[in-house]
């Protein structure tokens, strides 16, 4: 009989080394991947900043277009055909920015779900630096060192940051609370 529970005991003693073979395994993983993200993130963002400044270049084109036609400078056909052109090409760029939002989105959200399944802080950013930055904004918007176009941008991009960490630090709680009540509910 002791035979028996020895082999059990056994097997199960193995198996777990290699549970924590491989949780240790998963923890570097992801370390390494947020590590990674914290330098790349900024050059996505980079990116989106760039591809929502030639939106607005666009936009400025088509005001400037319909002040030139206003004025005679070019006739109806001119301001039609040039205004096509670039409602096309703002088309595809709001497609690839809202891509791209997606994308990052997807991909902060699964850092922060990791991060968080991991026990690894996340030094990307957190809730209160996300805050403290919007304080900072408003400071500088206040002494008049900010354009306005730049502060809301800036604000914006922030605001949704906030946002998606809120929502998926929420969503992880409730995952949290739901794992911690179904186990002390298998314990009573």
């Amino acid at each position: 009989m002791m035979a028996e529970i020895d082999s059990i005991l056994n097997r199960y003693e193995e198996e777990l080394k290699e549970v924590e073979k491989a949780w240790k395994s998963y923890k570097e993983i992801v370390r390494r991947l947020l590590d990674s993200w914290v330098l790349d993130k900024p050059k996505v963002l980079s990116k989106l900043s760039e591809l929502e400044g030639l939106l607005q270049r666009y936009r400025d084109e088509l005001r400037e277009l319909s002040v030139r036609y206003e004025l005679g400078l070019i006739t109806e056909e001119e301001l039609k055909k040039n205004t096509e052109s670039i409602q096309k090409e703002m088309e595809r760029l709001r497609e690839d920015v809202n891509v791209l939002r997606q994308r990052l989105e997807n991909v902060e959200k699964l850092c922060i779900l990791h991060a968080f399944q991991a026990r690894l802080p996340f030094t990307g950013v957190s809730i209160s630096e996300i805050k403290e930055k919007l304080a900072r904004l408003e400071e500088l918007k206040r002494q008049g060192r900010l354009l306005d176009e730049v502060y809301h941008k800036i604000k914006r991009e922030l605001e949704e940051q906030l946002r998606i960490l809120e929502e998926k630090v929420s969503e992880l709680q409730g995952q949290s609370e739901r794992t911690s009540s179904a186990s002390e509910e298998e314990t009573s």
